[in-house]
């Protein structure tokens, strides 16, 4: 069965979806949002970025698809990676922040997002 949302937002057709019993996630049918495509028009180069406040983890089933899209766009040799971008708090000025579980610095994930660091995929 689809699970209801945790927390109010979302948009009208998220939540419209969540309530179409014909393509319920008993069903097999997923969905997820994407929370970042971070691109450089200029080089060619992209990569997904999931982040979580609060140092909430992605849900099991979240981490498949992100493993999916991984290796579906790595084809490409300008995708650097799906990465998991985790803030202790709400964001990068007020805690720890986290590059794939690593610890970093605010100027490391600024270098992280200019170079987008293939080494991390």
């Amino acid at each position: 069965m689809t699970k209801p949302r945790k927390y109010s937002g979302g948009t009208e057709f998220g939540m419209w979806l969540r309530n179409q019993k014909a393509i319920d996630s008993s069903k097999g049918y997923l969905a997820t949002d994407i929370d970042w495509l971070w691109l450089n028009t200029r080089t060619g180069q992209s990569m997904v970025l999931e982040e979580k406040r609060f140092m909430n983890e992605p849900a099991q089933w979240q981490r498949g698809v992100l493993s999916w899209l991984h290796k579906l766009l790595k084809k490409d040799e300008g995708f650097c990676g799906a990465h998991l971008l985790q803030f202790e708090h709400s964001g990068p000025q007020d805690g720890a922040i986290y590059i794939d579980k690593e610890k970093v610095t605010e100027l490391e994930l600024l270098r992280f997002l200019f170079y987008m660091d293939r080494r991390r995929t």
